[in-house]
C-alpha cells in the first residue's frame, strides 16, 4: 500500500504528547445521547483532547434533562430530536448527517463514559491499514453477569443470522464504519437492536469486518443491554430477518 502509511499518519498524530489528533475532515465522531447530563461533559472533554470539535456530532435524543445545554457549551455539532427515537434512531440521524456532509467514515462513541477517546487512533489505524469497511471494539475484562448472559445469547443469535461460525461482543457500541457501506445498509431498528442490525447488514453487504480489543467499562450497570432488552432485540431481529 504505497502512500497508505502517510495517509494513516494524517489521522493518527501526537496522541502520546497530549496534542489534538489531526484527523481529516472526512471522519465524524457521532455521540448519541439521552438524559446524559451526568456524563456528557466529561465525555466531550475526553473527546476534545483527541478530536477537533468540528469532527464531533452529538445527537440529543429528546433528552428531558440538561444534556443539550451542556453540549452547546463545548461548541461541537448537535442535532436534537423533538421526540425520542431510541439508539437506532439517533445513530441513523448521525449516519445521515455524515453522508449528506461528505464524510467518509463514522465513529460511534457512547455518551456515558464507557468509551475512551484514546481508543480512536487505534480504531482508525486498524481500519485504514487493513482497508476495513467496519471495525468494532471487543470488550475485554469483567462483565456484570446479567450483561454477560445477554451478550452471549445475542452473539449466538448473530451467528444464526449471519451464518458465521463465531461472533464476539456484537453489542459493542464503539465502531468505525465507512459511509460507503452505510449507504447500502437497510437500517430500520430504533433501539438497542441497531448494534446487531449494523453487523448483520455489514455481513450481507460482504463488508470486510475487523476488530480491536478495548477495555470493558461499566459506569452504570443498569444501562445498556440486559436479559430483558436482549429478548426485545431478538424479537426485532426475527421480525426483520425471518418473518
Amino acid at each position: 500500500m504505497m502512500g497508505n502509511e502517510s495517509h494513516i499518519l494524517k489521522y493518527v498524530n501526537c496522541i502520546n504528547y497530549g496534542k489534538i489528533m489531526k484527523i481529516q475532515k472526512d471522519i465524524l465522531v457521532v455521540v448519541p445521547a439521552y438524559n446524559e447530563e451526568k456524563y456528557i461533559g466529561k465525555t466531550l472533554e475526553d473527546l476534545l483532547n483527541v478530536v477537533p470539535k468540528q469532527n464531533i456530532l452529538v445527537v440529543n435524543d429528546a433528552s428531558k434533562d440538561k444534556t443539550e445545554d451542556i453540549v452547546k457549551q463545548y461548541g461541537v455539532n448537535v442535532i436534537t430530536h423533538q421526540t425520542n427515537k431510541g439508539l437506532g434512531g439517533a445513530l441513523r440521524t448521525g449516519f445521515k448527517y455524515a453522508i449528506e456532509n461528505g464524510y467518509s467514515y463514522v465513529i460511534t462513541f457512547d455518551a456515558d463514559g464507557q468509551h475512551k477517546a484514546e481508543w480512536i487512533p487505534k480504531i482508525i489505524d486498524k481500519t485504514l491499514s487493513n482497508n476495513c469497511d467496519f471495525t468494532y471494539g471487543i470488550r475485554k475484562g469483567e462483565y456484570p453477569l446479567i450483561k454477560l448472559i445477554g451478550n452471549i445469547g445475542l452473539d449466538i443469535l448473530m451467528m444464526m443470522f449471519t451464518g458465521l461460525k463465531f461472533f464476539r461482543d456484537s453489542q459493542s457500541g464503539f465502531r468505525m464504519i465507512s459511509t460507503k457501506l452505510l449507504r447500502n445498509m437497510n437500517l430500520q431498528i430504533d433501539r438497542y437492536g441497531i448494534s446487531s442490525e449494523l453487523l448483520i447488514e455489514a455481513v450481507r453487504n460482504n463488508a470486510k469486518i475487523c476488530t480491536i480489543d478495548i477495555e470493558a467499562i461499566y459506569i452504570d450497570p443498569n444501562k445498556g443491554t440486559n436479559i430483558r432488552s436482549g429478548f426485545r432485540i431478538m424479537k426485532e431481529l426475527i421480525s426483520k430477518y425471518w418473518i
